[in-house]
């Protein structure tokens, strides 16, 4: 049950050894949620720098046992094309996809699992956030909405519950949202919240060039040259070297992402639930996606924030609490950016010896519009990604 199969970490640990002869550094174990999970009922998963191992984990005569002679190596480089998670409070939704389309559906437990296995997938994942997170957004919001508008219709009788019982369905979600708040399980990711920008005074020294990518102005330092293999249809990459020691890269996705296609009615009807709520604490209704995310990073001070008599409040706070653990992790700083042409948000994190700092904008007449300029830097003065980002300008003319 919850995705242990009564198999021991030891014995684990032992059928990846014996597979590939070292012990294993980076490994945890998923439910199978594909159309073969009666077949395979999990995976063993290993992480390696170059595959990712998918060990079947079967069921023979009531025993749990590990398929050793089907392994499936994956090579990240050549048959992976992403990886997309979505993290609730009990379980992470996986979703490995392949070039030839198709798609590895996995659950990976939370609450059930041992700090070693959570550790793992922590580490796990944090590679592919920047390649899912757009995704891994609309699958999160539209999970926890889902969720959480079943108890607000029921708050609200949509579904016919008689009014004496109404008092019950906000009695039991508010008790389960501050069991959530007071076990501090949510407080590491609460501990960033949205800050005002305080580098807009920053400026490139030195020679640099001015490129225009559609509707995006942005000056380059005149080291950095366009990696062509690495562009697409979508973004255009420039780089001082990828396998330098120090080096700067700079990604900029210039076609928007259009979040007003990806609503569901269902949210909807949710933003309409909470909007005097979302009016009251962060002073916007949700309904736009820059609103949405600006909301989400002001939350903060739990503890004290959360009216639990008032079950607009509990409805909001509880999808949105779980949106920003998914969203936060492993940023350190999120800036709130104002300029003549855009308004937006620079978040910041620290990978190994390398920090990405990236911006994400939008138009002040589109604010379902979101454009993305990433910087990966190694070994350098993180203060030169902030100058190549006061640079940006948003051209809507």
């Amino acid at each position: 049950m919850f995705g242990n199969f009564k198999i021991s970490n030891e014995e684990y640990i032992s059928a990846l050894t014996e597979i590939n002869g070292v012990a294993p550094e980076n490994w945890f174990v998923a439910r199978n949620k594909g159309k073969d999970k009666k077949v395979n009922r999990g995976y063993l998963v290993n992480n390696t720098e170059d595959t990712i191992q998918l060990i079947p984990i079967k069921k023979e005569n009531k025993v749990y046992i590990i398929d050793k002679e089907n392994v499936i190596t994956l090579s990240k480089i050549e048959e992976i094309t992403k990886i997309v998670y979505v993290l609730d409070d009990l379980y992470s939704f996986l979703r490995i996809h392949l070039n030839n389309g198709f798609v590895y559906r996995l659950r990976v437990y939370n609450v059930f699992n041992n700090k070693i296995r959570r550790n793992n997938f922590e580490k796990f994942r944090k590679p592919y956030k920047k390649q899912s997170v757009k995704a891994q957004l609309s699958l999160a919001v539209f999970y926890v909405i889902f969720v959480t508008l079943f108890a607000a219709e029921i708050l609200y009788g949509v579904l016919n519950i008689p009014n004496n019982s109404k008092l019950y369905y906000h009695y039991n979600l508010a008790k389960d949202l501050r069991q959530s708040i007071d076990s501090g399980q949510f407080d590491e990711y609460m501990e960033v919240t949205l800050q005002p920008y305080q580098k807009g005074d920053l400026k490139l020294d030195g020679d640099f060039l001015t490129t225009t990518c559609e509707n995006i102005r942005i000056n380059i330092p005149d080291n950095c040259t366009l990696a062509e293999d690495s562009s697409t249809e979508n973004m255009v990459v420039y780089t001082t070297g990828f396998d330098k020691e120090n080096k700067l890269t700079i990604m900029i996705d210039y076609i928007p992402y259009d979040y007003s296609d990806s609503g569901s009615e269902e949210y909807r009807k949710f933003v309409d639930i909470v909007r005097d709520a979302s009016i009251k604490e962060f002073g916007v209704s949700l309904d736009q996606q820059y609103n949405h995310t600006k909301a989400m990073w002001m939350i903060n001070n739990l503890r004290e924030n959360i009216n639990y008599f008032n079950y607009k409040e509990v409805v909001m706070y509880r999808a949105m609490i779980v949106t920003k653990s998914i969203m936060c992790s492993g940023i350190n700083k999120f800036y709130d950016v104002n300029t003549p042409s855009y308004c937006g948000f620079i978040s910041e994190r620290v990978i190994g010896n390398g920090i990405v700092i990236t911006l994400d904008f939008y138009s002040y007449d589109s604010l379902d519009e979101e454009y993305q300029v990433t910087i990966i830097m190694t070994n350098q003065d993180k203060d030169e990604a902030y100058k190549i980002l006061n640079s940006v300008e948003l051209i809507t003319e």
